[in-house]
């Protein structure tokens, strides 16, 4: 079986810095956590100590984020052809 990458969220949020920051997490926190970074956590509900900042695609038509992807509570959205 093809295992498929997805790539971070933070790629495609408003509040990604770049580095692996985000506006979310303060300096002395450091680097985003790896469960948002990798997906493991689809940062549309709070997490500890992200300042009350969320994922905000940075434009939702460009990235299907379409009601349909969100009630799947992903950030991304796979057509048929990408799980083959």
């Amino acid at each position: 079986m093809k295992s498929i990458q997805i790539p971070s969220q933070c790629f495609n949020c408003k509040n990604y810095m770049g580095a692996g920051l985000c506006f979310g997490f303060d300096e002395k926190d450091g680097e985003i956590p790896s469960v948002i970074f990798t997906n493991e956590f689809v940062h549309t509900k709070h997490f500890p100590k992200d300042g009350g900042v969320l994922f905000d695609p940075i434009d939702k038509d460009i990235l299907g984020m379409g009601e349909m992807s969100l009630k799947n509570k992903s950030p991304f959205r796979l057509s048929d052809k990408d799980t083959k």
